[in-house]
C-alpha cells in the first residue's frame, strides 16, 4: 500500500523540505516508529520545483491506525514544515500489481 503526495516547493526552501521529507528526515523518523511503515521514497521533479514523496506501509489499516493515534503529532509536523512549500496535494492511495 502507498500514498503518493505532489509539493510545489518554495525554491529557498528546498534544501531544508529535502532534508525533512528525505531519508534521514523528520517525517520517516516518525513514521518509522510504526512498524508496518515499510519507507519512502523523495523524487525532484527535472522540470519544475515540485517533488512526489511515496510512503510505503504494509496495508492501509496500518496506515489508518497509526495516523489515527498519533494525529496529534501529524498536525504538529505538518504545521512545522508547511512553511517549506506552496501546494500540497494528494495523488492517490496505490497497491501493487502481481
Amino acid at each position: 500500500f502507498s500514498i503518493i503526495w505532489k509539493y510545489k516547493v518554495n525554491r529557498w526552501k528546498r534544501s531544508a523540505f529535502e532534508q525533512e521529507y528525505g531519508i534521514h528526515g523528520a517525517w520517516r523518523n516518525f513514521l518509522s516508529e510504526s512498524c508496518d511503515y515499510r519507507g519512502s521514497h523523495l523524487m525532484k521533479s527535472m522540470e519544475d520545483d515540485s517533488y512526489i514523496l511515496i510512503d510505503h506501509w504494509n496495508d492501509e489499516s496500518s496506515y489508518a491506525y497509526f495516523k489515527n493515534v498519533h494525529h496529534e503529532q501529524f498536525r504538529q509536523l505538518s504545521e512545522k514544515f508547511r512553511p517549506f512549500y506552496v501546494a500540497e496535494q494528494k495523488l492517490g492511495v496505490f497497491n501493487y500489481v502481481d
